[in-house]
C-alpha cells in the first residue's frame, strides 16, 4: 500500500469586505477606477450583486471581495 505524502503546509486564511453603493447608469460607467484600486490593494472581486433600488433610477450594487490574510 503506497501511502501519498502531504503538503504541511498551513490552510490560507482569507478575509473579506462587502460593499454597498447606490449608483446610477453614468456613475456604473466610472467603476473601473474604484475596482482597480481594491486589486492594486490585493482584493479579488468574487461576487456582484446589482438590483433595483427604492432610489429612483439608481441601482444598488453589492460588491463582495477577498484577499489573502497577511
Amino acid at each position: 500500500m503506497i501511502n501519498p505524502v502531504f503538503d504541511k503546509k498551513l490552510p490560507t486564511k482569507w478575509e473579506y469586505r462587502i460593499y454597498t453603493q447606490f449608483l446610477d447608469d453614468e456613475e456604473l460607467k466610472t467603476e473601473n477606477d474604484w475596482l482597480n484600486k481594491g486589486g492594486k490593494e490585493g482584493w479579488e472581486l468574487v461576487n456582484v450583486i446589482k438590483d433595483k433600488s427604492n432610489i429612483s433610477s439608481k441601482y444598488k450594487m453589492i460588491y463582495y471581495f477577498k484577499r489573502q490574510k497577511i
